[in-house]
């Protein structure tokens, strides 16, 4: 009986170590070996307690990769308010460069592919597409929680500025310096927008398809005067199919 058991556990283990590390004619290890890949230096333990202890630790190290590959990131809610707080913040001239930063670049919950999509269907549906990312990703990691969690942190702080602001600057918009500053802080805004389109479309400047097809969504909006939605459903349209030709 106790070698039927010995051969079993010998038919799970690899074969080529235990020959390494055996005396001539020994398959198993015995421990009186000067050192053996598997069960490490020296030892005095029968075989049989050594092919336990070696089941025990393949078993721990396989769950160990198992857990690792299985459990995805998912940020704290106190990380994501911090990062939609910290966007709101920070979102001089517009929120989604700030957003395409500290989202892709500083805290890495995104890559590039991810937030160009998110961004996508942000645009598709009404409201400001930096809020709508933030439900967006805040319903991802922690529901419908997690959405309030970063809407309360990208809006909360701008809307008390606002406030704050709003008789201030009705009492001196009239003034020619108070005029001149918002009229460069819109020229500075335009060209960080202008940046983050730029980084946005990175995978499709190498594609000649690509860049036909933000020529053609630029073109309808400028010149065609299209609705944004409406250019969104055909320009997008074409591109799954090239998407799905490979040729974006």
């Amino acid at each position: 009986m106790g070698v039927l058991v010995i051969s079993r556990l010998i038919a799970f283990l690899p074969i080529s170590p235990l020959l390494a590390c055996a005396k001539p004619n020994k398959l198993l290890c015995t421990g009186d070996h000067d050192y053996c890949p598997i069960f490490g230096p020296p030892n005095r333990c029968g075989a049989i307690e050594t092919l336990s202890v070696t089941f025990r630790r393949l078993r721990y190290h396989r769950l160990m990769q198992d857990s690792a590959v299985a459990t995805p990131f998912v940020p704290s809610r106190r990380a994501l308010f911090l990062a939609f707080l910290q966007i709101g913040v920070s979102a001089f001239g517009g929120a989604l460069p700030w957003g395409r930063r500290i989202l892709v670049e500083d805290r890495e919950w995104l890559d590039e592919r991810e937030f160009a999509e998110i961004v996508t269907v942000c645009q598709a549906i009404p409201g400001p597409n930096m809020v709508n990312m933030a439900v967006f990703v805040g319903t991802r990691y922690h529901g419908i929680l997690g959405a309030l969690i970063a809407f309360v942190g990208i809006v909360g702080v701008p809307l008390i500025m606002l406030l704050l602001l709003n008789s201030v600057y009705h009492a001196f918009a009239h003034l020619p310096q108070v005029q001149s500053g918002m009229h460069g802080m819109a020229a500075v805004a335009t060209a960080y927008m202008l940046y983050m389109s730029i980084k946005m479309g990175g995978p499709f400047w190498k594609r000649p398809w690509g860049l036909i097809l933000c020529a053609a969504s630029a073109a309808l909006a400028i010149f065609a005067h299209w609705h944004m939605a409406l250019v969104l459903l055909t320009c997008g349209a074409a591109g799954v199919v090239l998407s799905k030709r490979g040729d974006l």
